[in-house]
């Protein structure tokens, strides 16, 4: 929990939102913990168009757009090049 303490205050996001970004990850990771990129985007899309709730204004980005978009913050986390993310890599 020290972990999404940290997460929130270095990126401004509010403690609610990482822990249910956490919750996200673990219930998709299960007991691994580990996401590969299929399972990324999925849980990117998914929080995009959460954000998306209650804005009026279409969105103009495409599944193809959100696929490249997911794609880079994944190869961003993904430290080691496994083709898979620790809830640990990305919350750094």
């Amino acid at each position: 929990m020290n972990k999404i303490f940290n997460f929130e205050i270095n990126l401004g996001v509010s403690l609610t939102t990482v822990e249910k970004i956490y919750q996200n990850f673990i219930s998709i990771t299960g007991n691994n913990n580990r996401m590969d990129k299929n399972e990324f985007r999925r849980l990117y899309k998914e929080m995009y168009l959460n954000g998306q709730n209650g804005n009026n204004i279409a969105p103009f980005i495409t599944d193809h757009d959100l696929n490249k978009m997911s794609d880079h913050v994944f190869e961003t986390y993904d430290f080691d090049a496994s083709g898979r993310i620790f809830y640990f890599y990305f919350s750094k």
